[in-house]
């Protein structure tokens, strides 16, 4: 321990009174505003294909004839045995339903103790979500979200977690950043290799080419000369500081060694059976060009994420050159470094896996969507800049005014022109956004929630005050329990549910083989989650390795019948109609010899087949047919 120092010596920064009700009110209304951005669901979109693992390992009998499930790598190893267990046990949804909620509350939780580390308060805290959900509702490069698809996925937990790694070493504290980046790393194969990469290099800059750390830090960010304490007390403070950073490191590396080990062991093991390019045309730009092909993404997703980098940057060098914050200086140095690592590894990116692309593994090490992180620390950053320097306390409030109605503001442009940040046509936006009125209403109603905390706290008496917050944090949980499945989920794009694809789901779940295959429309993605039947194939569910694409581009040129999937229209919200349609033109020979090709039993159209090798099925619903092949 080092000797018991003059407080004099101590210089602690200046911190706004701490008012608990206060601050709950603050992560209240910055999680309400994520929940009505993000909304929630459960198993449509990339939720339904993630589920699969887990079903088949909860019941190996269920999908044990589904080539997706069984023959192609399925990288989210804890995930599906969390998912197995609590299907077992008959919990998944309330479970996820709870997790999720409290992942939202992690989030926010952590993005408070940023802003106080930073030297912020709950108005610079409040301003910093406001103005992220100004850039495209916290949308990064590549259409990445810190809760993508509002739903429990594997990368949503580990986005989270890593925050609170980054939280946690910006604060100094480095075993509970070493877990929290163990965490990330273990739930999510993209992220164990980031985290050993930004760990690693955090902790040498830190201990070899940092200046800062040849002293010793007493108190809050107070730096003493190592030669004003006594050698045996230096010697074993180093060592004990030692210790905690190995501590550390064996937390944070460890867990994400294994996940790469395991995925590197089966990768090896596989040759790579498409060239390079071919596997670009197909994965990329084909599948995944809203998340691999910059060249794709709209103007607008650019200028959401770049605009606030530039009032980041004056932030830094503010605090870096007023003595006056000398204290705030460990923790903005640590943020800037941060912010280095991450910006170079989107240039990486950017240049070798989007501009260029030399190696598909560099592609599917998915580094965009690691620009969530940049994103929200520099809107943070940019929120500090206006709250703490450009502004008095007293017109902090008229900032918040101006921030609550720009939100509005945009919101309302958006929702009146059709203007698109998705790559998402001009009618297809306003369709879009005429189905979520009430999201949108709610959200402008939400945006001035800032104030009621504002007007609360001018209320004198404290137990009035704290009645108000209270009631304030109640009305928000109710009006968000009210309206949770119609109110919220502002900027998600889900297919409207197709009640006669669902009861012919249902009534394929309990009338056929459990190891029966069928042959459906690849633009559908619900079929397996909603029958626990195999199918043989389908755009959502594409496989990861290299020697695995092969299998998924020759079963969707047989069922579509073409010869050339890039002659399909592509875009993120064409590609699946596109399918549709070609599928619902193909005539009974062509589907009947993909069937059996493939090993399906069954046939799911849109419209009669006139075939004798074909059976009609009767089934409560009129708008799909359901054919089996005579054997």
């Amino acid at each position: 321990m080092l000797p018991r120092q003059d407080e004099s010596l101590t210089i602690r920064p200046v911190r706004p009174l701490k008012d608990t009700w206060a601050d709950a009110l603050a992560i209240c209304i910055g999680c309400v505003l994520m929940l009505c951005v993000y909304g929630y669901q459960f198993g449509r979109s990339n939720h339904g294909v993630y589920l699969l693992d887990g079903m088949h390992k909860a019941d190996p009998s269920l999908f044990a004839t589904d080539w997706y499930t069984t023959q192609t790598f399925q990288y989210h190893a804890l995930f599906g045995w969390i998912t197995a267990t609590l299907l077992k046990l008959n919990l998944i949804q309330p479970v996820f339903l709870a997790g999720y909620l409290a992942m939202v509350l992690w989030m926010q939780l952590g993005w408070f103790k940023l802003v106080q580390q930073l030297g912020g308060d709950r108005r610079t805290y409040l301003i910093s979500v406001l103005v992220y959900l100004l850039s495209a509702g916290g949308t990064g490069l590549g259409m990445y979200q810190f809760l993508q698809d509002g739903c429990m996925l594997p990368s949503n937990i580990a986005n989270v977690a890593l925050l609170w790694g980054i939280v946690q070493w910006i604060r100094d504290r480095r075993v509970s950043a070493g877990i929290c980046f163990g965490l990330a790393g273990l739930f999510h194969l993209n992220h164990a290799v980031v985290v050993v990469g930004l760990w690693c290099v955090l902790v040498v800059w830190n201990e070899f080419f940092d200046p800062s750390h040849a002293r010793y830090k007493i108190g809050f960010g107070t730096d003493l000369e190592a030669t004003t304490v006594e050698n045996a007390t230096l010697r074993q403070h180093r060592a004990s500081r030692r210790q905690r950073l190995l501590l550390a490191s064996v937390f944070a590396l460890l867990p994400c060694l294994i996940n790469i080990a395991i995925a590197a062991r089966l990768k090896l093991g596989m040759a790579d059976t498409m060239p390079l390019k071919e596997w670009l045309d197909l994965y990329v730009r084909f599948r995944h060009p809203h998340h691999y092909d910059p060249r794709s993404w709209p103007v607008a997703l650019w200028v959401c994420f770049v605009w606030a980098i530039a009032p980041a940057g004056v932030a830094i060098l503010t605090v870096m050159r007023d003595p006056a914050l000398s204290p705030l200086r460990r923790a903005w140095r640590e943020l800037a470094k941060i912010l280095l690592i991450f910006y170079g590894l989107l240039a990486v990116a950017l240049i070798f896996a989007g501009f260029w692309y030399i190696s598909g593994t560099l592609v599917q090490m998915s580094l965009y969507r690691f620009s969530i992180y940049p994103h929200l620390l520099v809107c943070t950053a940019a929120a500090w800049l206006v709250c703490q320097r450009l502004l008095t306390p007293k017109s902090q409030r008229g900032m918040i005014l101006i921030a609550s109605l720009a939100t509005v503001l945009l919101v309302l442009i958006v929702y009146r022109t059709g203007a698109s940040v998705a790559g998402i046509s001009v009618e297809g936006m306003r369709a879009i956004l005429n189905a979520k009125v009430k999201s949108v209403t709610l959200f402008c109603i939400l945006c001035f929630t800032p104030l009621i905390a504002e007007a609360a706290l001018l209320v004198r008496g404290a137990a009035l005050r704290r009645s108000l917050q209270a009631a304030t944090m109640l009305a928000l949980v109710g009006v968000t329990a009210a309206g949770w499945s119609r109110w919220i989920g502002l900027i998600q794009i889900l297919d409207d549910d197709d009640r006669s694809y669902i009861q012919l789901c249902d009534w394929v779940r309990a009338n056929t083989p459990k190891d029966a295959v069928f042959l459906v429309s690849p633009g559908e993605s619900m079929f397996r989650l909603q029958a626990h039947r195999a199918i043989v194939v389908n755009f959502k569910s594409v496989p990861q390795l290299n020697a695995e694409m092969p299998a998924w581009r020759d079963r969707l040129r047989d069922i579509l019948g073409v010869n050339d999937l890039h002659a399909i229209q592509r875009g993120f919200t064409k590609v699946g109609p596109a399918m549709d349609g070609l599928y619902d033109r193909r005539m009974a020979p062509g589907l009947i010899d993909a069937a059996s090709k493939y090993g399906a039993s069954y046939i799911v159209v849109r419209r009669q087949l006139e075939d004798t090798r074909l059976q009609l099925i009767p089934t409560p619903q009129d708008d799909y047919l359901l054919y089996q092949l005579r054997r």
